[in-house]
């Protein structure tokens, strides 16, 4: 199994910069091999200032398809939603066509925006999957008492959390060609220090970082 590339950086900056650079060299080269590159987006603060720097970049974004991993069950203007922050801070500041977002439907039933994801994902195989990391341990909204489904995506429940109904994508459809794991914070130098030792408790993130290229990239 590849061990997974790890960056401790310096600063903030350092840290997105760092980030920033090799997202786009990722991009530039999907976009060469196969004239399109999927992009899954999670939510949370830290990857929120990458997609900040990301829209502010000239790229082909109709050849771009972005993916969001995972939605917490409210509406999409409601504060929680990841759609609304990702909103925010990439897909109003850049020219993406309205087809090449793909997102959970959180207006459905849950149920059906679950089965709807997933046949929305049916033709979709991500270039680059962007990941935060909760502090514990859980990756888009798989958590580490989750079972393994067959669907592309699934009902999630976040115990003890604000908005405990989630809807994700699951570990079939999360493989990727690269992944890129952003840890920032004191709170995650636990996980991080796992990671390099390679003793990480958590079965989500471990079920990612056994993927063929992981990159980590820490900052406090």
């Amino acid at each position: 199994m590849p061990e997974p590339i790890i960056f401790e950086t310096s600063s903030e900056s350092e840290f997105y910069s760092t980030i920033l650079e090799d997202l786009l060299l990722s991009i530039k080269e999907s976009i060469s091999l196969r004239n399109k590159c999927i992009i899954g987006l999670s939510g949370g603060t830290t990857p929120e200032k990458l997609y900040q720097l990301l829209a502010a970049e000239s790229l082909p974004w109709e050849k771009l398809i972005f993916i969001t991993v995972d939605e917490r069950y409210v509406p999409s203007d409601d504060p929680e939603s990841n759609l609304k922050m990702i909103r925010k801070s990439l897909f109003a500041h850049a020219p993406i066509p309205p087809e090449n977002i793909i997102t959970f439907d959180t207006s459905l039933p849950i149920e059906s925006a679950a089965h709807e994801m997933s046949r929305k994902l049916t033709s979709t195989h991500l270039d680059i999957l962007i990941l935060g990391v909760g502090e514990d341990g859980h990756i888009a909204s798989l958590f580490d008492n989750d079972k393994t489904s067959d669907e592309l995506a699934s009902i999630a429940t976040a115990h003890g959390y604000k908005t405990e109904q989630r809807l994700t994508l699951t570990f079939k459809a999360l493989n990727s060609r690269k992944t890129l794991i952003l840890l920032k914070g004191e709170k995650k130098r636990q996980i991080f220090d796992e990671i390099k030792s390679g003793k990480s408790i958590h079965i989500a993130l471990n079920k990612i970082l056994q993927q063929d290229f992981v990159k980590i990239y820490f900052s406090e």
